[in-house]
């Protein structure tokens, strides 16, 4: 779809700018406040782009931003099956697995986005996947996977999965042979 025709497609969703990430932020923003209005919005959107990578990816983030986890799992995978080589919805996947306490399909996603990066030469995301992809292997028992992963992220390294976590406490759970 050219320019122009972008333009005038978010002009027919209510105005929304044509960066795509203003139209995300935007939507995002308002799933937090009504969400029934960004999912209309989105949907407008995938009427526009049915087989765009970021259009199923919005909609899961609204679904999700809204609590509906199993359709926001069901979006992200419409986003891989559009297109797998896009490690950041593998690592959306992942995080999804992890609410649902499923760490193997966590754990399963993770590895996706750790090799596609590799493959692309695209490291944004390995050490969030690898810090990540540690914590679903301590939660599943597999402390030596675990250690591995950490190897090869900043000691420094801290993120919100289920609480805040770091690399020091994943560690000393490694060490312990197990994670509170």
């Amino acid at each position: 779809m050219t320019p122009t025709n972008q333009k005038a497609a978010a002009q027919r969703i209510g105005g929304l700018m044509t960066d795509r990430q203003k139209i995300r932020k935007e939507i995002i923003l308002l799933a937090r406040q009504e969400p029934e209005l960004a999912l209309d919005r989105v949907n407008n959107l995938l009427i526009e782009f049915p087989n765009e990578v970021w259009t199923w990816s919005l909609r899961s983030d609204v679904y999700h931003t809204s609590g509906d986890l199993e359709n926001a799992m069901l979006d992200i995978d419409q986003a891989i099956g559009i297109r797998f080589d896009e490690p950041s919805t593998h690592s959306t996947k992942a995080r999804y697995c992890i609410q649902k306490s499923d760490f193997e399909g966590a754990i399963f996603s993770l590895s996706n986005a750790i090799e596609i990066g590799e493959k692309l030469r695209f490291f944004y995301f390995d050490s969030w996947c690898r810090f990540n992809r540690a914590f679903c292997y301590c939660k599943i028992g597999d402390f030596g996977a675990a250690e591995e992963d950490l190897r090869a992220v900043d000691d420094d390294m801290q993120t919100w999965i289920d609480r805040l976590r770091s690399k020091a406490e994943l560690l000393e759970a490694c060490r312990d042979r197990r994670l509170d």
